[in-house]
């Protein structure tokens, strides 16, 4: 048995490349919409700042982002990114109301 092969998120959070090997390029944009508005966007931009911060010129793997979303928003959203990213499940979507 080989290593588990993650997601890159990294691709798919700055270039919008998406990660073509796991998801289709259209769920990064409905991924990371969903993720913010699960865990807030407090922690949601403290996490991202704080894994590009933490890894400045170098790759970026999916693990690192869990580990720093886990930790911006103080849950475990280990299941929750394989169950979108690497699964066939799409986020949903909340309505906004006014």
């Amino acid at each position: 048995m080989g290593a588990v092969k993650t997601p890159d998120l990294y691709r798919c959070a700055v270039s919008g490349a998406g990660v073509t090997d796991i998801a289709p390029p259209s769920r990064c944009p409905s991924f990371l919409h969903a993720l913010r508005e699960e865990i807030g966007d407090k922690a949601f931009f403290a996490a991202f700042k704080n894994v590009l911060d933490d890894h400045r010129f170098k790759h970026i793997t999916t693990l690192a982002v869990i580990d720093a979303v886990n930790r911006a928003s103080g849950k475990d959203y280990t299941e929750w990114f394989y169950r979108y990213v690497a699964g066939t499940e799409w986020p949903e979507q909340r309505k906004k109301t006014k």
